[in-house]
């Protein structure tokens, strides 16, 4: 389990006992508080097109986002293979959506618990360290209100 993290924003870089190089199986627990109901909304429902995604990446922090030149403007991208929207990736995998399970219009803040556990072995960089990311991929265009209360995450040694 990483005890011992380095938290930039929504990542975290551990390094305490991960050996270089080797293979780990990701699990996290994610207890968040959200808003959202399912219904219709801009671009697609505030509870269900909102996904909650974990994995890891050897990727330094530094290195999370790349800036791509669009004419004169300029965007930044996610590095690591986090998927599209509903769909997960070989560095983040869906855990949940945000769906409160409040009917439509009723924001009543609701607390919810998730483990999960990442299909794809992670390994760490020469360093031993590996970046952990928890975050949100969404398809709704307007504004969501995501409060993480816990994020635990434990690492296993894969053969």
């Amino acid at each position: 389990m990483c005890t011992k993290c380095d938290f930039v924003s929504k990542w975290a870089a551990c390094s305490n006992g991960i050996v270089p190089g080797r293979a780990y199986a990701l699990s996290t627990e994610v207890a968040f508080v959200t808003t959202s109901p399912r219904c219709f909304g801009a671009g697609g429902d505030p509870g269900g097109s909102v996904f909650l995604k974990a994995g890891a990446t050897a990727l330094d922090p530094a290195a999370l986002r790349t800036i791509v030149p669009v004419g004169d403007v300029p965007y930044y991208r996610f590095a690591p293979d986090k998927g599209n929207q509903g769909q997960g990736g070989a560095d983040a995998s869906i855990i949940s959506n945000l769906a409160s399970g409040r009917e439509c219009r009723d924001n009543t803040p609701v607390l919810i618990r998730r483990q999960h556990t990442h299909p794809n072995p992670l390994r760490a960089r020469d360093d031993g360290k590996l970046t952990v990311l928890v975050g949100t991929d969404s398809g709704f265009e307007a504004l969501t209100v995501l409060v993480y209360d816990e994020i635990k995450v434990h690492l296993e040694p894969v053969p």
